[in-house]
C-alpha cells in the first residue's frame, strides 16, 4: 500500500487511540486530526512541513533544509521554503542584529534605554537591565562590534588551514553539526569549538557539493549515513 495511504490511516488509528483514552498522545484531540484529514495529508507534505520545521529551528541555515531533503540549498530554499517564511524570518534576524548593533555603539551611554526603545516612562529600568543580562549571556563579546579596531584585526587574520578528507573527521565534523542543531533546538548556547566544527562542516559540504570530485561526494554521503545510523 502506498505511503500515502498509510499515512492517512496511521491517523484514523489514533484516532480511535484518542477516543479510547484522551491522554494518549497529549496535546493532541480528535479535533485536530479531523481538521489534519481534511487536507489529504501525504508523504511529501510530510516531508516539506519537516524540513521547512528544521530550517526555521535553525534559525534560517539552508544547509539544514537541504541536509534533510536530499537537495543542495539553492533547491531547498527555491522549492521547499515559502519565500513569504524567508522574508519574515530574514528580515527579523537583520532587524535583531541592527538592534545589538545600536546597543554596542550606545553602550555605557546615558541614552541607550531610550535609543533601544525600553524606556517604559516609569522610571523603571527592569527590562532595560534583563536585555543587557540576556545580551551578555549570549554573547559577551557583543560590545565589541562597535569597536573598529577589533574589527579591523578579525579581517586582517585570514587564517587558511588544510582538511584530511577522510570518514574519521568527516565523523567528528558531522557529530558536532548535529550536536550544534540540538543545542540550536533546546534555545541553548553551544560552545565555541562546536560551533567553529559545525560552521567548517557546513562549509565543507557547501563545497564538496558544488566543485568536489564524485569520490569526495560520496564519502560525504556514506559517512553520513553511517553515523546516522548509530
Amino acid at each position: 500500500m502506498p505511503f500515502k495511504l498509510g499515512f492517512t490511516r496511521l491517523l484514523i488509528k489514533a484516532k480511535c487511540k484518542l477516543s479510547q483514552d484522551p491522554n494518549w498522545c497529549k496535546g493532541v484531540t480528535e479535533k485536530d486530526i479531523d481538521e489534519l484529514l481534511k487536507h489529504a495529508p501525504n508523504a511529501k507534505q510530510l516531508r516539506v512541513s519537516e524540513g521547512i520545521l528544521r530550517w526555521y529551528d535553525s534559525g534560517g541555515d539552508p544547509f539544514v533544509a537541504s541536509n534533510y531533503l536530499g537537495n543542495s540549498e539553492s533547491v531547498a530554499l527555491k522549492n521547499y521554503i515559502p519565500k513569504e517564511l524567508q522574508g519574515v524570518l530574514y528580515s527579523h534576524q537583520i532587524s535583531k542584529f541592527q538592534h545589538l548593533l545600536l546597543a554596542a555603539a550606545t553602550d555605557k551611554k546615558s541614552y541607550q534605554k531610550e535609543v533601544l526603545k525600553l524606556d517604559l516612562g516609569d522610571g523603571s529600568n527592569d527590562c532595560y537591565e534583563l536585555y543587557i543580562t540576556q545580551l551578555d549571556s549570549i554573547n559577551p563579546n557583543w560590545r565589541q562590534l562597535a569597536e573598529t579596531n577589533a574589527v579591523k584585526s578579525r579581517s586582517d587574520n585570514n587564517d587558511v588551514f588544510a582538511l584530511v578528507m577522510n570518514k574519521e573527521n568527516i565523523t567528528r565534523l558531522y557529530m558536532a553539526f548535529e550536536e550544534n542543531n540540538k543545542a540550536l533546538r533546546n534555545g541553548s548556547t553551544p560552545d565555541e569549538n562546536t560551533l567553529i566544527l559545525s560552521d567548517v562542516f557546513k562549509n565543507l559540504v557547501s563545497y564538496v557539493n558544488a566543485y568536489g570530485q564524485r569520490r569526495y561526494r560520496n564519502l560525504l554521503r556514506d559517512t553520513i549515513n553511517s553515523v546516522r545510523k548509530l
